[in-house]
């Protein structure tokens, strides 16, 4: 077959098609040498193509198909190689979930987001340089470097590899590849997709900032500190659990002296490690986390167990009065999540915990800003269906927009609870976009919210680090410590 060269200088006389078969597939993961990844292939001597079998795809997935060229004769003082490639997806708005790759003999020389091009992409790879075999080991890589969602994404990978040709062609440098996509990125190609902002790379960015930008770290630190950030909460007005006291161990909390019910919880940590609703039992006592009744030594063996499986635990606790459900169907109270921008919540996570204390058992659900049900935005949270809003929704959100006000940060999570007392602060979160997983969807459109709140930030307060400075947030101290024998 013959064409001329469409890629500049070079002129290639005439080509010779070579037949695709044979070909060798593999697939795994880059992240996980246990993961299973399959893959559906079909090879001849006129295409071969390959996809993901399955859709629920996870970063570092990948698939490649290996094609072996014997340089012929009249091309050993250089040639030109053409590939043609056909990704058949194109959605925009999906790209950082899978994209395909060209590699010459181990160095990758071309990729592209599969949704951006579902044209045939002619791939021309021009070189001089030549093995000392004579042959040319070309890898078509499917890669995901994204977590995908769990529709379609299978057959929306499939990549064929169409045609390979070859000729003469000298007076190349080492190595020339060109494509006719707009979209593939390779030397010849600088194509750069759009700037997503992502509020997991944002979050991760802002801890590595603020670490010299010291206000900003000690805020972080000080909205941290549950019981610090009780001190901002009275400030403001808002209800707290009453504080019956804080201790260095376990093995010193007086629990003879404290209330019929009290919440223990360790003064920092994660996840509910070390949390304890406790209701005394004569000499036992019940914890409502985990429908057990401990005696002294159980309890304190317990939360020491749960220490050593928890990095982020500490040995110093504190114990709060209990929160009581407005809903009388709950004996543990429901959290409600309030992921705030500059004051304005973007999204709303419920957990109940009442499923109980094991975590398969806890039960999740998104709302969106305007309290619409919205599924599938965690990659780690499973959407339960008996999780409802409660009537009283909005005078929620507005003390969690008021508290997130009151915080010079783009972004703050603000856990309340609903309590027969009324709307209860329960703590500030300023890592969940660094630690949870989002779908790619959401971590885009809380990533925007993210850049917009920082720009109202920045407009509002030239100069964050001085207004921080002089705010007082700094100089927040340990609340009040409520007498237990009071408590009742």
């Amino acid at each position: 077959m013959l064409y001329r060269s469409v890629f500049g200088e070079k002129m290639a006389t005439s080509f010779t098609r070579l037949k695709i078969s044979p070909v060798w597939f593999w697939s795994g993961s880059q992240k996980s040498e246990s993961r299973e990844v399959l893959i559906e292939t079909i090879h001849d001597d006129e295409i071969s193509s390959m996809r993901f079998k399955t859709s629920k795809l996870a970063r570092g997935d990948v698939a490649k198909m290996l094609k072996q060229i014997n340089i012929p004769e009249d091309c050993l003082t250089g040639y030109e190689l053409r590939l043609l490639l056909h990704s058949h997806y194109h959605n925009p708005d999906h790209i950082g979930r899978i994209q395909y790759e060209v590699h010459l003999d181990g160095e990758k020389i071309l990729s592209e987001d599969v949704a951006l091009w579902n044209h045939p992409n002619l791939v021309s790879i021009s070189s001089s340089k030549i093995p000392i075999d004579r042959k040319l080991n070309i890898h078509i890589v499917l890669k995901c470097i994204g977590n995908c969602e769990d529709w379609d994404w299978g057959r929306n990978s499939k990549i064929e590899l169409r045609s390979v040709e070859i000729a003469n062609c000298s007076k190349m440098p080492e190595i020339d590849v060109v494509s006719t996509s707009p979209f593939s990125v390779s030397q010849n190609n600088s194509w750069k997709p759009p700037q997503q902002h992502l509020l997991s790379e944002l979050m991760h960015n802002r801890r590595i900032a603020t670490k010299d930008k010291i206000p900003e770290w000690k805020l972080l630190s000080v909205l941290n500190d549950k019981l610090k950030s009780y001190s901002l909460i009275d400030k403001l007005g808002i209800i707290r659990p009453a504080l019956f006291g804080i201790f260095d161990s376990i093995h010193n909390v007086p629990m003879e002296s404290l209330p019929e019910e009290f919440v223990l919880k360790p003064y920092h940590g994660d996840n509910n490690w070390g949390v304890f609703s406790i209701t005394k039992a004569g000499e036992k006592y019940h914890d409502g986390m985990r429908n057990i009744i401990f005696t002294h030594e159980e309890l304190v063996k317990t939360y020491e167990d749960e220490k050593t499986r928890s990095p982020t635990m500490s040995s110093t606790c504190f114990c709060e009065q209990v929160v009581k459900e407005i809903s009388e169907t709950f004996s543990i109270p429901v959290d409600y999540k309030f992921y705030c921008f500059d004051g304005k919540v973007k999204l709303l996570l419920i957990r109940d915990l009442n499923g109980g204390a094991d975590i398969t058992q806890r039960r999740y659900r998104f709302f969106d800003e305007q309290f619409e049900l919205v599924d599938g935005i965690s990659n780690d949270l499973t959407d339960s269906d008996s999780i409802i809003l409660p009537e009283n929704i909005s005078e929620l959100a507005e003390v969690a927009e008021k508290i997130s006000a009151s915080v010079p940060l783009p972004f703050i999570r603000v856990d309340l609870f609903n309590s027969v007392e009324g709307v209860i602060f329960g703590e500030f979160t300023v890592d969940c976009g660094l630690v949870d997983k989002y779908n790619p969807t959401w971590d885009k459109i809380l990533g925007e919210a993210y850049v917009e709140a920082q720009k109202n930030l920045s407009a509002k307060i030239p100069n964050l680090s001085k207004y921080i400075e002089e705010s007082g947030l700094l100089s927040l101290g340990m609340p009040t410590i409520l007498d237990a024998s009071e408590s009742d």
